[in-house]
């Protein structure tokens, strides 16, 4: 493979796609086109395909004559069809990677390149990433996606990484003429890409790997941050001694060694979820389903787990913490490692989105989610639309959990400081203690009067069982009970509980029909309709094969049959062992349950439904009523249901459900479960016994056919519920979690989500401080620069003062939106917080860029720009430069304007004008 695409690199056969073509993406086409290959630009705006399939530039840098040459000649194409990526021998991607205010990263577009990738590859092929990104992106998010299939990097396939140096409007350096970066997984991987780009580019330089070359771009984007802040530092200090910066700086560059100018601005330029959306976790072989707010909360309160304080956020940074996660290239849940956690206050735009079954989510309006349109792609919240398909989990990694299960109650008591331990006895099931009284006797005598009892009764304390355990050989729990009381009273419990599939149904019973009491011991109740006799009987039937005694009580007005075990074991064991509540509100599936064999979990779920399910059969002729006209048609319907006032228990049991591949659906009704639909009541069958499979046995025999779910969609390794609204939020505070290899997690509801990322200069600092080193020049630059918008919005308001004019209803014009000279990109950009501050402080504000017709503010606050004539320069009491775009009349403005601030230092040359005001 190698050198067979070493030779169609060399002889220009190669077929080149590059994925992304604005104003990285296109420029490097048209070289790579020039140089005689033949290249298609993917892009998913239609626009841009079409503008370049018509030899019409819309990047600056690009002249139009070259796309039209290029296009006629058949070196140069756009498609938006991914499929075509199986054609192509290398794939560039250029897609963006924005960061916003909280320094994180949108890699959703990496991500979703990657997708088509592995979706539509080949052998043979080299991949290689441009997008400026962290370090280990290339390997850790690429890399697995590719992996599939049992091709092997360097061998089947090559994957690099070139860090993207265009400088957008700059004439000076085109692409050509940019000296490349590459670093490669492998060795060939590096060649390969070193000598694709020699083809193109004039200079091409190679590092030892793909972590390399990304770290590379992160020092090259540190260092214009770092230089940055220090001339708007040293912007805020000449305002304060009355000195012209501009001037200071213009004199300083002249010095021809040891000093690069930068110039100062108002600035340089993470997402999500709410505290109370579920997540399963695993730690220590255990289970559990929690919000993450909860989990958080938790971990925080460990000493030994590392923590972090970073720009307002607080990292957590688990050491063997794991969650259910699905990975999007072999299309399997398994469990993967929670890199950190992070919880941070929050005001900008928030999503609650709801699905047509009735699921929702409550996130941030950029973290990024999966959504299913053909194929499954990755999509900011802001950017899903209603009728987008969600992907939810309809599966769980075979559990590593095995059969045979125990609980050492007498393990438990020792540990604990429940006061009933002074009162429990422990009694051998098949020996006698007499036969070991050479043990107990010396322990005994001196310490308890009538130690003579314990032959007799065959029963010794706890207490001093614990002293003589050590010296019995073969003595384990499955051979003792544990007794409390006496005489009549006496409760004989096993001292080893085995879970086992009929365990499991009984726990299932206890959380539907049940409460647990304190009276003089602890009673476990179990409550059915006295029709229900399967159900009743089974109950008997487990507690007799755990040796637990019980007593039943029927009740005539009810109809009832109540099975009371008054055991304070057995109590123990429900209430503070396995922690499954005492009361319908507090109610829960204990922790490890989740994590069982199908198996086990389909019993669980079996007592659960037959103590809380409903079910709603209805067959036979139906009439319905339409226009004045009575109808009638053949029935046949059935609906499962179970209702839980207890949020743990409900969100488990949807869970549960979804684990065995049976998708529920939700009414208006907090808490209530439906269960519909042929494929699931098939999965139910058996499960419910008596009166309420009957029921089901019924429907499936009478059902002529089997409609497709107009609800769900069926997928290779998931299921879909298509979007029904979303709606504006407030959240106060947000949680995120990063996780290892599948950068995914299942959220509630088993709606699949991905995780955020920190970074860019500040993504460096971040993982400095994993390594125990802090980056405090990094960190104090980002402080300098985030404060400079708060600069400029306290400048204008000290322009307009010295004018007698408040801020307050000012009429504000502001000139440039995008975040760069001449560039069509807002993401980043100052002035958006310029902007917005200034109409919280109740300015009226009006905007103008040549680049840009509308945009929004966080909060969702919708800005139309203004076209730039004399009546909207004159009227405004303020003109404010914010980006120096080369197509503005400045000239127009300096005649038209009451007054100006000048953030760029643009009219430097109209020196005789007396309203400029420069930063």
């Amino acid at each position: 493979m190698f050198s067979e695409l070493k030779s169609k690199i060399q002889s220009k056969k190669a077929n080149i796609g590059i994925i992304g073509q604005g104003y990285v993406g296109l420029p490097l086409a048209v070289e790579f086109a020039k140089a005689g290959f033949k290249v298609i630009g993917f892009d998913t705006n239609d626009k841009k395909v079409s503008s370049i399939n018509k030899g019409i530039s819309y990047i600056m840098d690009v002249p139009s004559e070259d796309v039209k040459s290029l296009i006629a000649s058949g070196k140069l194409k756009a498609a938006t069809d991914t499929k075509l990526l199986n054609k192509m021998d290398v794939i560039i991607i250029c897609v963006p990677t924005p960061l916003r205010k909280t320094k994180e990263p949108d890699i959703s577009y990496i991500l979703s390149a990657s997708d088509a990738i592995a979706n539509n590859k080949k052998k043979g092929q080299l991949v290689i990433l441009e997008s400026t990104t962290y370090p280990g992106t290339t390997e850790e998010i690429i890399l697995p996606k590719l992996n599939g299939d049992g091709l092997k990097v360097g061998k089947d396939f090559f994957l690099a990484f070139s860090p993207e140096r265009v400088d957008p409007g700059n004439p000076k350096y085109k692409t050509r003429d940019i000296t490349k970066i590459v670093g490669g997984v492998t060795a060939e991987c590096t060649e390969l890409a070193r000598l694709l780009y020699s083809q193109a580019i004039k200079d091409v330089v190679s590092v030892s790997s793909t972590r390399s070359a990304e770290m590379v771009k992160l020092l090259e984007n540190t260092f214009r941050s770092v230089n940055i802040a220090m001339v708007n530092e040293l912007a805020l200090m000449c305002h304060k001694m009355n000195l012209d910066v501009w001037e200071i700086i213009n004199a300083a560059k002249t010095k021809p060694f040891g000093f690069m100018p930068f110039y100062p601005g108002p600035g340089i330029g993470g997402h999500c979820l709410s505290e109370k959306e579920y997540i399963l976790i695993k730690n220590n072989d255990t289970v559990k389903l929690t919000t993450i707010g909860d989990i958080f909360a938790e971990l925080k309160k460990i000493p030994e787990i590392k923590k972090m304080y970073y720009k307002n956020v607080l990292f957590l940074l688990p050491e063997n913490l794991f969650t259910l996660s699905f990975n999007p290239t072999i299309r399997k849940m398994s469990f993967k490692k929670v890199r950190c956690l992070t919880e941070r206050k929050y005001t900008g735009a928030s999503l609650e989105i709801k699905t047509i079954d009735g699921r929702h989510i409550k996130i941030t309006d950029r973290h990024p989610l999966f959504i299913q349109n053909g194929k499954l792609a990755v999509k900011l919240a802001k950017d899903i639309k209603i009728g987008e398909e969600m992907p939810l989990m309809n599966d769980f990694p075979e559990a590593d959990i095995g059969a045979g299960i125990k609980i050492n109650l007498i393990e438990y008591l020792l540990n604990s400081d429940n006061p009933i331990k002074s009162k429990i006895r422990v009694e051998p099931r098949d020996f006698l203690w007499k036969d070991y009284r050479d043990f107990i006797t010396p322990l005994a005598k001196d310490k308890y009067e009538y130690y003579s009892d314990y032959y007799r009764y065959n029963q010794i304390p706890i207490s001093l069982y614990v002293q003589i355990k050590d010296k019995l050989r073969d003595m384990d729990s499955n051979r003792l009970y544990l007794c409390t009381g006496r005489g009549p009273s006496q409760v004989r419990s096993p001292a080893s509980i085995l879970i086992d599939e009929d365990f499991c149904r009984l726990i299932g019973y206890y959380l539907s029909e049940r409460c647990l009491t304190v009276n003089r011991s602890l009673r476990t109740r179990f409550s059915f309709n006295r029709d229900e006799k399967e159900y009743i009987s089974d109950v008997e039937n487990t507690l007799n094969k755990l040796g637990l005694r019980y007593s039943e009580y029927h009740s005539k007005r009810w109809h009832t049959n109540c099975i009371k075990a008054s055991s304070d074991i057995f109590g123990i064991l429900i209430r503070d062992i396995l922690e499954c509540g005492i009361n319908s509100k507090s109610m829960r599936i204990p922790d490890a349950f989740l994590g069982f064999p199908a198996n086990y979990r389909r019993n669980l779920l079996a007592g659960l439904l037959r103590g809380d399910g409903g079910v709603d059969y209805k067959c036979g002729k139906m009439s319905y009523r339409k226009n004045n006209r009575i109808y009638k048609h053949n029935s046949n319907s059935l609906n499962v249901n179970y209702f839980s006032c207890s949020p743990i228990l409900f969100h488990q049991v949807v869970f549960l459900l979804q684990s065995l591949g049976i998708m529920p659906t939700f009414k208006a009704r907090e808490g209530l479960i439906n269960i519909s639909g042929l494929e699931n009541i098939m999965k139910l069958r058996g499960l419910l016994a008596g009166k309420k499979d009957e029921k089901i046995d019924l429907y499936i025999k009478n059902k002529i056919r089997a409609p497709k779910s107009k609800i769900f969609k069926s997928y290779d390794g998931f299921v879909t519920s298509r979007i029904k609204s979303i709606d504006r939020i407030n959240l106060k505070k947000v949680y995120s979690l990063e996780v290892e290899d599948t950068n995914t997690f299942v959220s509630s509801y088993g709606i699949i989500s991905h995780n955020c990322i920190p970074l860019d200069p500040l993504y460096l600092s971040w993982k400095a401080r994993q390594h125990g080193f802090e980056a405090r020049f990094i960190e104090l630059a980002d402080e300098i620069n985030s404060f400079m918008p708060h600069y400029v919005v306290d400048k204008i308001t000290n322009i307009l003062n010295e004018k007698k004019k408040p801020l307050k209803g000012s009429n504000i014009l502001i000139i440039g939106i995008t975040y760069k000279k001449d560039i069509n990109d807002i993401r980043e950009s100052p002035a958006l917080e310029i902007i917005d501050s200034l109409i919280k402080k109740d300015a009226y504000v009006h905007c103008y860029d040549p680049l840009v017709s509308g945009f929004e503010l966080d909060g969702g606050k919708k800005i139309t720009t203004v076209k730039l004539t004399k009546d909207i320069i004159s009227s405004s009491d303020l003109v404010v430069i914010i980006t120096d775009h080369s197509d503005v009349d400045y000239k127009l403005i300096v005649d038209s304007a009451k007054l100006i601030f000048d953030t760029r230092n643009v009219l430097k040359d109209f020196k005789n004008s007396k309203n400029i005001v420069k930063l």
